[in-house]
C-alpha cells in the first residue's frame, strides 16, 4: 500500500508542477532537494520486511519487485541470519518466570 500511496501523490505533484509555467519553473528549483529526499523512500533501497512470529526466516517483497529489490531481500535474509535476528526477536519477547 505504501508503494502506491507514494507512487500516486509523486504523480499527482509532478502533473501539478507541470501544469504551469510557474510550476515547471517551481519544480526545477525543488527537484535537486525533492530527488536526494526521495531516496529514502525507495523501496529497491530496502528490499522487503520480514515476518514476525515464523520460527524461520522470512522476508516478504511486493508482486511488483524488481530484480534489484528480491536481490536486496536474500541479502537482508543473510544479514539477518548472521545477526541472529530471530533469537534476538525470541529472547526478548520470552516471558521469564
Amino acid at each position: 500500500m505504501y508503494e502506491g500511496v507514494g507512487k500516486v501523490l509523486l504523480s499527482e505533484l509532478k502533473n501539478g508542477l507541470m501544469s504551469s509555467f510557474r510550476g515547471k519553473l517551481g519544480g526545477l528549483l525543488i527537484k535537486p532537494v525533492l530527488k536526494k529526499s526521495m531516496k529514502k523512500y525507495v523501496a529497491s533501497e530496502y528490499g522487503g520486511a520480514p515476518l514476525l512470529g515464523l520460527k524461520g526466516l522470512v522476508v516478504k517483497t511486493h508482486g511488483s519487485a524488481t530484480h534489484k529489490e528480491v536481490t536486496t531481500s536474500i541479502i537482508q535474509c543473510v544479514s539477518f541470519k548472521e545477526e541472529k535476528i530471530n533469537e534476538k526477536i525470541r529472547d526478548r519477547i520470552t516471558v521469564k518466570e
